[in-house]
């Protein structure tokens, strides 16, 4: 099974939050929740990728220093197996629309579990332990 390297950025807030885009596609993850990232080029490293796609999809524009690797995550798809590099943005919390900051707590999965990607779930368990 093919093995899809896929860089994510998280971005927080001083209060702990984290803020989530809305994913626009034709595939079953439409309109769900999500962090921004996308796949790594070949001549990419994990975080070179992780700034890139963020600035294509948020325009924020970070510099490799300010993102920190959280874990490497991985999640079988049907089809795929991806590893998720995930990387933690600190600065810039002022850049982000304010209607994608969503706080983490212990009933996260209840309120949030139908919008976000299972593939996310791990991720966002370790973000409460933080």
């Amino acid at each position: 099974m093919k093995l899809v390297p896929i860089a994510i950025v998280i971005p927080m807030n001083p209060d702990g939050q984290v803020w989530f885009q809305r994913r626009h596609s034709s595939d079953s993850l439409n309109g769900k929740l999500e962090f921004p990232g996308g796949k790594i080029e070949p001549q990419e490293s994990p975080v070179q990728a992780a700034v890139r796609e963020l600035k294509e999809e948020t325009g924020v524009e970070a510099l490799i220093g300010e993102l920190s690797l959280l874990k490497i995550y991985n999640h079988s798809y049907p089809d795929i197996n991806v590893n998720l590099f995930t990387f933690i943005l600190r600065e810039h919390s002022n850049d982000f629309n304010e209607d994608g900051w969503f706080e983490l707590n212990k009933n996260w999965r209840e309120e949030l579990s139908d919008q976000i990607p299972a593939a996310n779930w791990p991720i966002l368990a370790d973000l409460i332990g933080l």
